[in-house]
Order: C-alpha cells, then structure tokens, then sequence
C-alpha cells in the first residue's frame, strides 16, 4: 500500500552557491611622462615686435638669447601690431617646446601674461618662414 506521503513530489535539489568573484584586478595604468622639450639652443625661434615700444624685440630677443635659445632670426616687426601681452605660437608637434619657450618669456617679463598657441599665425613677414616659433612682444 501507499501512503499519501509517497505521492508527493520531491523537493528541489538545492541551488549551487553563486561563483566567486574574480580574483584578478585590472591592470594598472602608469601615468605617462610628456616629452621633455628638445635644448633652447635647438629651438629655432623669431622674436616679432607686436605692438611693444620700439626696441622691445631687440631687447626680448636678447633675454631669450642669454636663457640659451641662441637659434633666432633677426628680430623685426610683426605684420599685425596692437597686441597686449606677449605671444608664443610654435608649430605642431613642438608642445613641450611651446611650454619651456612660454616660460622664459614671462621669466624675461614677469608682469605681461603670456599667451601660447600650437600653430603659427597667418600673414607674418616672410623673414618669418621656416622658424618653429614665433614670440610676438606686445605693448
């Protein structure tokens, strides 16, 4: 004979426990150091009168010369005077340069603020082709 009891359904087997959780950690990311700039002395830079008194090129040029950018073209005048601070656009690629070369213009002029820029302005002298940077002194 059966009894009532032996009719009823199994219960459910138990549900296995969840999987651990991974032992792994991500990989870390080393921060990378940017680029040191290449010696002033092989920057070949211009200094451009952009709006200074007369002899403020000549004078920034020598300040820059004696903090070993020692590559730079005659200083002459800006095709576009009427700029308030000082300037430096250098070419692309050349960052690291741009930061080292902004530096020793607000070191050699510590009151003016001093704009920089990736990529040379349009429509300066022509003795200003072929340098990798241009620093414009401004009024």
């Amino acid at each position: 004979l059966l009894t009532p009891a032996s009719h009823a359904p199994a219960p459910p087997p138990p549900k296995p426990p969840p999987p651990p959780p991974p032992t792994t950690t991500p990989p870390t990311t080393t921060p990378s150091t940017p680029p040191a700039p290449a010696p002033a002395a092989e920057v070949k830079i211009q200094v451009l009168n952009g709006g200074g008194p007369a002899g403020a090129a000549g004078a920034m040029s020598e300040k820059l010369r004696t903090a070993g950018y020692t590559d730079q073209g005659t200083p002459a005048d800006a095709a576009t005077a009427g700029r308030t601070g000082n300037y430096v656009f250098c070419i692309e690629g050349m960052k690291p340069e741009l930061a080292a070369l902004k530096k020793a213009v607000k070191t050699a002029e510590p009151a003016k603020e001093v704009v920089d820029a990736i990529g040379l302005p349009a429509g300066e002298p022509a003795s200003s082709a072929g340098y990798e940077c241009l620093v414009f002194v401004g009024a």
